[in-house]
């Protein structure tokens, strides 16, 4: 099975480890950096895994209010590169995460690392 096998790459004098899956499709990337292992969010961003909460629709007016309250708190994080907001990640620090990725494709990220 190919899902837990990865490559060593060193960038900047860190050394990543980068999963199979990710080298097979660039933009589903999962990497594994000091211990913590990352997914991307969209535009070369990534978010810690184990420190994510949820992954939510950016259009429920809860939602839009929490993105409202983490700006005020100083925890709201723009990822989306000045494009559309499609996804909002909480995390365990209360932080706020913007993506323009579709909802359903994070979770497909995440699930295929967890595979």
């Amino acid at each position: 099975s190919n899902e837990h096998r990865h490559c060593r790459l060193r960038v900047a004098g860190c050394e990543l480890r980068v999963f199979q899956s990710a080298i097979q499709n660039p933009k589903s990337a999962i990497v594994s950096w000091m211990g913590a292992t990352f997914v991307n969010v969209g535009f070369d961003n990534a978010v810690a895994v184990e420190r994510i909460v949820a992954i939510v629709s950016s259009d429920p007016s809860p939602v839009r209010r929490l993105r409202e309250a983490a700006g005020r708190g100083q925890k709201l994080i723009d990822a989306t590169n000045g494009r559309r907001t499609r996804t909002v990640i909480i995390t365990d620090s209360d932080h706020v995460v913007l993506s323009s990725l579709q909802p359903a494709t994070l979770a497909q990220r995440l699930a295929e690392m967890k595979e």
